[in-house]
């Protein structure tokens, strides 16, 4: 159900339900890294500053909601920002009822001149240890013909997953790939030119788009 076949469907529901994987996390689970804490306040820091040029100077439809958990159901106020011309969504920014000047979550989208999602990007804090974001998250999209493929990273540039759905050669094409099964084929291709990243469906899905966040970091 999370993953849908329409590309701004699957981008803006990959971002928004973020916070429901947040309870897992370890509380101060980055204190000791300060460089690592470093980046990841400055990739929100940097977001939310993509999110104020990007709606800046133009016309902007909101959708306003309250959100939240078990026993704080109203812990969120989350705004959805529209562009009032083509009603693509924009960003998602989620903040603290109690203290509206903490961000809790945040997402961006750019999307290509067609109306697609080209990447997105976002950013996820704990409720209660603010040291730094709990999660970041990078898409870049592809749009080969008749699939729809996505790599995923984290604000450190580390590849987390990757997802291609559609149709190639008249065939229904679904891979996905986690971190580990990534290194995995990545061996594989590399040591002995086999495995699923040699496959046709694969090259298909994933030619042309970078193995790589660099291009796209800072958030831009």
């Amino acid at each position: 159900m999370l993953f849908s076949l329409h590309p701004n469907r699957l981008a803006t529901l990959l971002c928004l339900l973020l916070p429901a994987t947040l309870w897992a996390a370890e509380p101060g689970a980055m204190a000791e890294d300060k460089g690592h804490v470093y980046q990841w306040n400055k990739f929100a820091d940097d977001l939310y500053a993509l999110h104020l040029r990007q709606i800046a100077d133009r016309p902007i439809r909101k959708e306003e909601t309250l959100g939240g958990y078990a026993g704080r159901p109203a812990f969120y106020r989350q705004v959805k920002f529209f562009a009032a011309d083509s009603g693509r969504l924009l960003s998602v920014v989620q903040r603290e009822v109690e203290q509206p000047d903490n961000i809790h979550s945040i997402a961006v989208f750019r999307h290509d001149e067609q109306g697609r999602v080209l990447r997105d990007y976002s950013t996820t804090f704990l409720p209660d240890y603010r040291n730094a974001p709990v999660q970041t998250l990078v898409f870049l999209h592809h749009y080969p013909q008749g699939v729809h493929a996505f790599r995923s990273f984290d604000a450190s540039g580390e590849v987390l997953y990757e997802r291609c759905e559609g149709s190639f050669d008249d065939q229904p094409v679904f891979i996905s790939l986690d971190i580990d099964e990534i290194e995995e084929a990545r061996g594989e291709r590399y040591r002995e030119q086999s495995g699923i990243m040699t496959e046709p469906a694969y090259l298909h899905c994933f030619t042309g788009l970078s193995e790589t966040a660099d291009a796209v970091l800072p958030p831009r």
